[in-house]
């Protein structure tokens, strides 16, 4: 199935025929079946439709063996050193990283065991995961260490201490280990351990199979000198004996793994009880290495592209000296871009980051086909737009082309019940990136204050979110991602008209302290608008704006205390915009019960007027406050939110 455009590839004459092909690795299982003759020659006339179906249906093509190993070879056990076989630490994996306390606690157990209470007792070393084996030539292997490179790691470092201490021939080549990871920086150190000569005394290095190398040889100098026996004199310590008790009496079993990586990893996390888990960062990084690498058919090397984007998170929150996201959260931007761009079904947005992925990539390299993902398109993801994600979230702490409306439209959505669509934002600005910054910011003012305004008013009229704002926002994503941006602003607009316009009303003009949420967004949009009224949109004044309204601690006032009996207010009234304001938390537990106004003792007036709050400040104004003051304010707060909701900016 050769496409023309391939066959254009070839200059050669008309007679050659280009030829795609896939190299299989086939279970070691199944090798002998198919072969005749020489090793390397296949029957693929008789095992043709057997070999396309093992492509065609990996998933089918896995099990796991499980054996009892110890390191040298004996006669009840094998041998995970005896077997010819290299052992390779993927790219993928964390670099050895061992410190002084796991170290002297693994060679303490080793020693405890040796010791014994009579002779040598011994020990298990717990699980180690190896993925299958794959040939080298007719005699040699490789195997993947996926569970285990910190215990084989150390093993061979010990190997070497023990050599450098006894000057003595061990029936072992050192040079079973390689690692692939930090690019390749992983193994210029082990390969310098391996070779050196002589330990240094400067404890002080960097190479970690050096430094480890040094607290084992310390480790062991203390446990041989304090070993005694009951009378208290010095025990001969045999290195001989030594040696034969850590290849031959120390058990541990190994688990192969005959599957892709995505499943090898699972099975992973499955039987991983004491190491550290992998978390959504984690297994995206192995998953789409995998994708790029099987599918795509890129070189080992993109692992290290794939590394860079996390690098770059890393450095932009070291440079700002604080964490300003991280990698859960951009890929949380990048599932709904994702799903956005290949137009995937609307229920994937409100899936979690890390199923969404999982099913993904589970679905793409044929581990499990998920339901909303069987229909997915062959994607095309370029690490360049993760880049651009984590730069237009980082660009968002530069306050120089971020307005108040900006500022303060996120921030409300941020209380409303539709908070997760705070992504919208980074998904503008990355579709806008070629755009003029003032311009792409000016956009993003103008979609933020719609996205509030209709999130404000679902959020005061319904108690809980509501699957019809869940299907109209998915639908704008995808065509905030696709389509011209005049279209997504009309789209809104049209939303916003007269949407709910006399049951937000109703609302706004009733008892608005039986929800905690829309009791906490109606007196802050109410609060912001005073504030509004007095700021320019300069860089101090948005700051100003956050600071008291997101960065202060404040409560809900009433005015006019629920406890003040001197006047008796009508319970819907005592709960309405009317006598509700922000304030400061210091100050309304100073001030706790007080009336608003009396000659004698506290009054609620003179505090008010130390807050920084305008609309406190506009209260403090006041001679008294009653029924009048309370229904006059609810008036006009009730005007003036219903005129920034139904008529600003539509």
């Amino acid at each position: 199935k050769i496409a023309e455009k391939d066959k254009e590839r070839f200059a050669y004459e008309d007679w050659v025929v280009g030829v795609k092909v896939r190299i299989i690795d086939l279970l070691e299982k199944d090798r002998f079946k198919y072969c005749r003759g020489t090793f390397h020659e296949i029957n693929i006339h008789k095992y043709r439709k057997d070999i396309i179906n093992y492509y065609e249906n990996q998933d089918e093509n896995f099990s796991i063996q499980s054996y009892s190993y110890t390191l040298f070879k004996t006669v009840t056990t094998e041998g995970i050193l005896s077997r010819n076989t290299n052992y390779i630490v993927p790219i993928y994996q964390r670099p050895y990283s061992w410190k002084e306390e796991q170290v002297e606690q693994f060679i303490n157990d080793i020693f405890t065991g040796f010791w014994g209470e009579d002779k040598p007792q011994p020990i298990f070393i717990g699980t180690m995961q190896l993925s299958e084996r794959k040939y080298i030539d007719d005699k040699e292997y490789e195997q993947y260490i996926i569970d285990g490179q910190q215990r084989l790691s150390t093993f061979l470092v010990l190997f070497k201490v023990l050599k450098f201490r006894y000057n003595t021939e061990l029936d072992l080549n050192l040079n079973w280990l390689e690692t692939r990871v930090n690019n390749g920086e992983q193994d210029i150190y082990l390969k310098e351990f391996i070779e050196r000569k002589n330990f240094p005394e400067n404890k002080e290095i960097q190479n970690p199979y050096l430094k480890n190398a040094l607290i084992i040889n310390s480790f062991i100098d203390q446990v041989i000198s304090d070993k005694v026996n009951d009378n208290d004199e010095k025990i001969s310590f045999c290195i001989d004996d030594f040696i034969k008790y850590i290849t031959e009496k120390i058990y541990f079993v190994v688990i192969e793994t005959y599957a892709g990586l995505s499943k090898t990893i699972k099975i992973f996390n499955t039987i991983n009880t004491t190491g550290l888990d992998l978390n959504c960062g984690d297994l995206f990084k192995i998953r789409i290495y995998e994708y790029l690498t099987d599918i795509k058919e890129k070189s080992e090397d993109v692992f290290n592209e794939i590394s860079k984007i996390y690098e770059l998170i890393d450095k932009k929150n070291k440079d700002l000296n604080k964490e300003i996201t991280n990698i859960q959260d951009i890929l949380g931007i990048y599932k709904d871009y994702l799903i956005a761009k290949y137009d995937m079904p609307n229920v994937l947005f409100q899936i979690g980051t890390e199923t969404f992925f999982d099913r993904l990539f589970d679905t793409l390299l044929k581990v499990k086909d998920w339901e909303n993902f069987k229909k997915l398109k062959e994607p095309n993801f370029e690490l360049k737009d993760i880049e651009d994600i984590i730069n237009v979230r980082f660009e968002w702490n530069d306050y120089k082309y971020i307005s108040s409306e900006n500022m303060f439209s996120l921030n409300l959505i941020w209380r409303s019940r539709y908070s997760q669509y705070w992504k919208l934002t980074y998904l503008l600005l990355l579709k806008q990136k070629d755009f003029d910054k003032e311009k792409r910011y000016k956009n993003l003012e103008i979609l933020l204050i719609l996205l509030n305004k209709i999130f404000f008013i679902y959020s005061i009229i319904y108690a809980r979110s509501v699957s019809e704002i869940h299907t109209f926002i998915a639908n704008i994503t995808k065509q905030l991602m696709n389509e011209p941006f005049e279209n997504v602003i009309n789209q809104l607009i049209e939303k916003c008209k007269d949407c709910h316009r006399q049951w937000c009303s109703d609302i706004l003009n009733s008892y608005i302290s039986d929800n905690h949420k829309k009791k906490i967004l109606i007196c802050l949009l109410s609060a912001y608008l005073d504030e509004r009224e007095n700021n320019q949109n300069d860089k101090e004044k948005i700051k100003e704006i956050k600071d008291k309204l997101f960065y202060t601690q404040f409560d809900i006032e009433h005015i006019h205390a629920n406890a003040d009996n001197t006047k008796k207010i009508d319970d819907i009234l005592q709960n309405s915009i009317g006598n509700l304001v922000l304030l400061e938390y210091n100050i309304n537990r100073e001030i706790q019960d007080a009336p608003f106004l009396n000659s004698e003792g506290k009054n609620k007036r003179e505090e008010y007027k130390k807050s920084n709050y305008l609309s406190v400040q506009k209260i403090s104004e006041k001679e008294k406050w009653e029924e009048d003051e309370i229904k006059q304010r609810r008036t006009k707060e009730v005007d003036k939110i219903m005129k920034y909701i139904y008529e600003e900016y539509l």
